[in-house]
């Protein structure tokens, strides 16, 4: 046999080894800490810091409600003629709304819409969307 096909084969035999086990933070987007301690979200607009406490399970139904209707329009809008509008404007009422609900009025809408720039609520909405969905996604099959 070449050396080359003794190579590829030995190279064949070598168990691939396992995934690295993910950290606490790298799986929720928090550190174990703030985990444990119900930190809150920070959010930030016009150069505000805003901290939004974890929902309670009770409350955290209801905002789920909202945002899986609000996954329903997303997905009827992905036809190519609805998408542009949506995405262009719709979709950043639909974050604003979201924020607004699930800090509870504790972040208005008008001081979302006056202070913030889109590129801050885009980030804000990741922010929130990953801190409330990321526990669960780990969870699905």
């Amino acid at each position: 046999m070449s050396e080359e096909v003794v190579q590829e084969q030995e190279q064949v035999k070598k168990p691939i080894p396992p995934a690295p086990i993910p950290t606490v933070e790298e799986r929720f987007g928090r550190s174990e800490e703030e985990i444990m301690t119900d930190a809150p979200l920070v959010l930030r607009f016009g150069n505000q810091e805003h901290h939004v406490k974890p929902l309670v399970i009770q409350d955290s139904k209801e905002w789920r409600k909202k945002y899986l209707a609000f996954i329903r329009v997303a997905r009827e809008k992905r036809d190519p003629d609805k998408a542009l509008e949506f995405g262009g404007l719709e979709i950043l009422d639909h974050y604003v709304t979201l924020i607004c609900a699930y800090s509870k009025g504790e972040i208005s809408r008008a001081l979302i819409e006056s202070t913030a720039t889109e590129a801050e609520l885009v980030q804000a909405w990741e922010a929130l969307e990953d801190f409330v969905c990321r526990p669960f996604l780990r969870l699905m099959p």
